[in-house]
């Protein structure tokens, strides 16, 4: 029942748990959704907290939440990136980005490993992903968290091989390192339907 509400929820005009459960006519064209019919709201605010230790690993399952690193939820992601790769079939991909708008209040980083903050965003503080979209259909195929500049630089394609494998032994720096993975998530996708195509014949 909370996985079909989670998903029902992206198709609402209203956002965020309070106004999901409520009922009667909204401020817009269309009535509160009135999901408490279905189950009580504090039942789904559990299922929201508890959902992303499915993945996690049992070491954090004892770690304080706002103590909690990127890894946490990493497992996760992979998991995402995994499923939409065998699941989808793209032809065009398109870099993108987004942020889960975020802002502290009673600390640094508001209980987060760190935030990001872009100005030219309409919420510029807060969680950034750097995503991959399918063009024709809009959608993410592809997550992965900005971290803090530390950890980004360990990523795939950045942290400094022993030689560079660039065609001029050039440093990659963090723009170059973006384009490379969309390049290679387009080939697993390629791969995966080219796969696809020749099982299925």
């Amino acid at each position: 029942m909370c996985i079909t509400i989670l998903v029902a929820a992206t198709l609402q005009v209203e956002k965020g748990v309070e106004n999901l459960w409520k009922q009667g006519p909204s401020a817009g064209m269309m009535p509160y959704p009135n999901f408490a019919q279905y189950i009580p709201k504090n039942y789904f605010k559990v299922f929201l907290r508890g959902l992303p230790y499915l993945w996690a690993e049992e070491k954090y399952w004892y770690i304080p939440k706002e103590d909690l690193p990127w890894d946490f939820i990493k497992p996760f992601v992979k998991d995402f990136n995994e499923k939409r790769t065998e699941i989808l079939r793209v032809l065009y991909l398109m870099l993108d980005e987004l942020m889960s708008g975020w802002r502290p209040k009673t600390s640094k980083t508001g209980g987060l490993p760190n935030i990001s903050h872009e100005p030219r965003k309409p919420v510029p503080l807060g969680t950034m992903l750097r995503n991959a979209v399918e063009c024709i259909t809009g959608i993410f195929v592809h997550q992965d968290i900005v971290e803090c500049s530390t950890s980004q630089w360990k990523k795939e394609y950045l942290d400094p091989p022993v030689k560079s494998h660039m065609p001029k032994g050039e440093n990659i720096n963090y723009h170059v390192r973006i384009m490379l993975v969309l390049v290679f998530i387009f080939l697993d996708h390629f791969r995966c339907s080219h796969h696809h195509c020749t099982t299925s014949n």
